[in-house]
């Protein structure tokens, strides 16, 4: 049947058949590069996180799987739902951002992380030298930063699949 629908005359832009072939061949494949980055998103401000995990489910290849009003309620939210990014607000209660980027990073070595807040740069670069993220993006230009962060994690990611998938089979935390 695709084939047939190839060799039809059309008035339609041309399409190169061997994207469109790839693309419907990796729709249901799950190890594909094509494969959304599974984001957690936790930060305090229930409206800035939902303005945020909007943001994000808009730009392709992404997606916000689960939201947390804190440090503590992140953690347990990764072990359940298992995500590649998890994105966190510096200043949060019960578990402040720092601290759970610290027991993240330990339990999860292969998790990239995000901190996100409102502080200056001068703060971004004295953070840095103390806690193991990924990146840092302000409040005040995340909707500037934030797309390329994000594509920069997904090419990371995806370069990494093999190697964490084989030390998931070998029972190794990922």
């Amino acid at each position: 049947m695709i084939k047939n629908f190839f060799d039809r005359k059309s008035i339609f832009l041309p399409i190169d058949k061997s994207l469109l072939l790839r693309y419907y061949s990796n729709v249901n494949n799950k190890n594909s590069v094509m494969e959304n980055v599974r984001i957690l998103l936790a930060d305090d401000n229930k409206n800035f996180r939902r303005g945020l995990a909007e943001f994000i489910n808009n730009q392709y290849g992404f997606k916000i799987i689960g939201e947390a009003n804190d440090g503590m309620e992140a953690l347990n939210l990764i072990v359940e739902l298992k995500p590649d990014v998890v994105m966190l607000d510096v200043s949060m209660p019960k578990l402040d951002g720092i601290t759970a980027a610290r027991f993240i990073k330990k339990e999860y070595p292969d998790l990239f992380i995000i901190i996100i807040t409102i502080h200056d740069e001068k703060v971004f670069q004295e953070l840095a030298s103390v806690i193991p993220v990924d990146g840092f993006i302000g409040k005040a230009s995340i909707s500037e930063e934030l797309p390329a962060v994000l594509s920069s994690l997904k090419d990371k990611r995806d370069s990494l699949r093999p190697v964490a998938s084989e030390r998931n089979a070998q029972g190794k935390k990922v």
